[in-house]
């Protein structure tokens, strides 16, 4: 946490202290964004409904298709590559 640290900080001791406060914020907001990334990540990893799948396939023109499985292609890459780094 960058913003907490400084010579302002030191006071009259030789260690740099961090504002517990912001400390606690910046952990919660890493440990949110890692759980919404998870959670995205496993939805689109999550296998459909097969009659449902059929279902909207039979109403989906084959345009519409072939650009869902772009999107799907690129959304699994993204996931995959998220879950190596």
């Amino acid at each position: 946490v960058k913003s907490g640290l400084g010579e302002h900080r030191r006071g009259d001791r030789k260690e740099i202290r961090v504002s517990p406060y912001r400390l606690t914020a910046h952990l919660g907001m890493a440990g949110a964004t890692y759980s919404v990334l998870v959670w995205t990540g496993l939805s689109v990893l999550q296998l459909p409904n097969e009659n449902r799948l059929r279902e909207l396939a039979s109403s989906m023109s084959k345009s519409a298709m072939t650009h869902a499985r772009k999107l799907r292609f690129g959304a699994v890459g993204v996931t995959k590559l998220a879950a190596l780094t």
